[in-house]
């Protein structure tokens, strides 16, 4: 073997030696690279302003760990609270202390069993005590796991605080270093710089589509959602708005809280309130994504749904949440790389190919 191949051999194992190392902070340094290339043009915005890359640098990163800390601490604290609330009225409810709460289910019992009569051969009936025995085998189990992993969460914080250093001290180096590091991945690359600067652009909308096409339209639907329960008057709202958001990242999202909500409400007898707020999901909520997506989705990153449903829920199962990011920009770099290759790669083999019909036939 030659010198060539000894080098590929060890650039390899070292490859291989790099991936084992960082595979542990393999999550923090992608989302650190998605932040910077999300918040770049912020960057450059302070750095025509203040003109010192360190001061520009120092801005950004702060502004960033104010924008995910802040929410992050206060989702912690709003849901150990509610979810508190919750299970003591669950509690409450399964040992039948609460006379007011057995009372208010009475016309939704009413209604449901209204409701079961009109079917054919079903005689089932639902009473408290099956109500009673529903929440204490399935909703009580899940309102505990909650609480208790809202609970751990809050009291590792501490333990979070060396990531939070070094997801910090990356984005400090991505920023100040952003333009040498992707003239060092062109260095590297044996594609001419065009079709580079094609990747670079399709990750970069991509990126900033998931962002902003996902997280911040999932925001705003969460929101609006929680605002119209909170008018009328349904109980634990911060928490459900919390669900919300994480529900809506997903398609029908919010409906699986709101549909239900709407239900119940007219079941308890606020037939007016529950249709009100069935329609403006189904007018309004639903529609905010059909809205705003166009505006906040670069056409560089648009992919056919299928192709981004799959790539999501695919993204999930093998990172986890954080999979939602990494899936689509896995299959935009699939996509660019086919395109590529059908443009510039494809017909490069067909005068040899012809060539060698010829001597076949020859």
């Amino acid at each position: 073997m030659g010198q060539r191949t000894y080098f590929y051999i060890f650039l390899i194992i070292s490859l291989l030696a790099a991936g084992y190392l960082l595979f542990p902070y393999i999550n923090i340094i992608c989302l650190s690279f998605v932040i910077v290339n999300f918040f770049h043009p912020v960057f450059q915005f302070i750095l025509k302003i203040v003109k010192r890359t360190w001061i520009a640098t120092l801005s950004t990163v702060t502004l960033i760990l104010i924008l995910f800390l802040v929410p992050f601490i206060a989702f912690i604290n709003i849901s150990i609270q509610q979810l508190g609330y919750i299970y003591g009225d669950i509690n409450t409810f399964i040992s039948g202390n609460g006379g007011s709460s057995l009372d208010t289910l009475s016309p939704i019992i009413s209604g449901i069993n209204s409701f079961l009569e009109r079917i054919p051969f079903v005689q089932y009936k639902v009473t408290a005590e099956s109500l009673q025995l529903l929440v204490e085998q399935n909703v009580q189990p899940a309102a505990t796991f909650l609480l208790n992993n809202s609970v751990n969460i809050g009291t590792q914080i501490l333990a979070f605080i060396p990531l939070i250093v070094l997801f910090a001290f990356i984005l400090w180096s991505a920023f100040s270093d952003y333009q040498p590091f992707l003239g060092y991945i062109r260095k590297l690359s044996p594609l001419p710089d065009h079709i580079d600067q094609l990747y670079f652009t399709r990750i970069r909308a991509m990126t900033n589509a998931m962002v902003q096409g996902t997280f911040v339209i999932a925001i705003i639907q969460g929101m609006v959602a929680g605002l119209v329960l909170w008018l009328f008057g349904v109980p634990y709202v911060f928490f459900l708005t919390l669900a919300m958001i994480f529900l809506s990242i997903v398609p029908l999202g919010a409906g699986f809280i709101n549909i239900p909500v709407s239900a119940l409400m007219i079941l308890t007898g606020n037939i007016g309130g529950g249709i009100i707020v069935f329609i403006i999901h189904m007018v309004v909520i639903s529609n905010i994504d059909n809205v705003l997506r166009p505006k906040l989705v670069p056409k560089e990153a648009i992919i056919h749904p299928v192709l981004l449903l799959l790539s999501v829920l695919g993204g999930v199962q093998v990172f986890g949440f954080f999979g939602i990011i990494y899936g689509p920009i896995i299959m935009i770099i699939v996509l660019t790389t086919l395109e590529v290759y059908v443009k510039y790669f494809r017909f490069e083999t067909l005068p040899l190919l012809i060539e060698e019909k010829d001597i076949n036939k020859g």
